[in-house]
């Protein structure tokens, strides 16, 4: 897919953009543009590309992407159907790096720092976080005058702070880390670079010199899911973008995927997008 360059334009005597829009479809092409901007989904379903992930999205879904991260939400075909009476409904909040320039560097301001550093790669964001973050925008979408930006810092504290959010993309980035988080991103890349071969936890472990069972603990701690709840994670992720890009038969992408057992694929795929391979591509 072609990527176009998005221009936001700000309303009228306002810092940042923050809305709440109801169509019958999404019809943004894909495009990024040099804001940061979260995105909660109302009501509507279907596909979305953010970086290099492809996830399925239903109403509660909530993310939250850095500058010029690539990203596009595609409904299905009934959607688009004449006599269709369906509605997508979306809360947009869009704000310049500008507009926090003279606070990030502020002692009191190093999560929020570090957040908005670590979003380049995009976050989804999820339980109790997701539903305080949401609870600030309702009262945010009402405010006006300085309250309003009082509100968004109180939406980037709550999401700075927070362990309900989890990284959609893995890219080498300049953000400095900690050795954990090094380690940590030393697995991801060597998951993402290796995702069609055969892996395991034991693998994982010896690349970051721990032992097995020390590591299952370390990634579980880190990460809020086990070493191959990760990789199939990555691999389904991976099929979906190849079944998208079509080409292939469902038992190819299974195989190209990394899953060498067709049977385990439908299986990790129901769980993980909540539908099958032949749905997703018909949805």
């Amino acid at each position: 897919m072609k990527i176009k360059q998005e221009k936001i334009f700000l309303p009228a005597q306002a810092a940042f953009k923050a809305i709440r829009y109801s169509v019958p479809f999404f019809n943004m092409p894909y495009h990024f543009h040099s804001e940061y901007e979260l995105v909660y989904i109302n009501a509507g379903s279907g596909t979305r590309y953010i970086g290099d992930t492809v996830q399925k999205f239903a109403a509660g879904d909530m993310v939250f992407m850095g500058p010029d991260l690539a990203h596009l939400w595609i409904n299905p075909q009934k959607y688009h159907e004449q006599d269709s009476s369906l509605k997508v409904e979306a809360t947009v909040i869009q704000f310049s790096r500008e507009l926090l320039e003279s606070l990030v560097d502020l002692p009191e301001f190093t999560r929020v720092k570090h957040f908005l550093e670590a979003s380049q790669q995009g976050f989804i964001i999820k339980g109790e976080t997701r539903e305080h973050t949401l609870s600030l925008i309702e009262v945010l979408l009402k405010a006006q005058g300085v309250q309003r930006i009082v509100l968004l810092l109180q939406v980037l504290e709550v999401l700075s702070l927070s362990n309900h959010i989890q990284q959609l993309n893995f890219s080498a980035s300049a953000t400095p880390q900690t050795h954990q988080d090094q380690r940590v991103d030393r697995v991801h890349q060597f998951v993402q670079s290796c995702y069609d071969q055969a892996l395991s936890c034991r693998d994982a472990a010896r690349l970051i010199n721990m032992e097995q069972a020390a590591f299952c603990r370390f990634f579980k701690g880190q990460t809020q899911k086990t070493f191959t709840q990760y990789l199939n994670e990555t691999r389904i992720d991976k099929a979906c973008q190849l079944l998208l890009r079509g080409g292939q038969s469902v038992t190819q992408v299974a195989y190209s995927a990394g899953f060498g057992n067709l049977a385990n694929f439908y299986r990790q795929f129901k769980r993980i997008m909540g539908t099958t391979p032949r749905r997703f591509l018909r949805d």
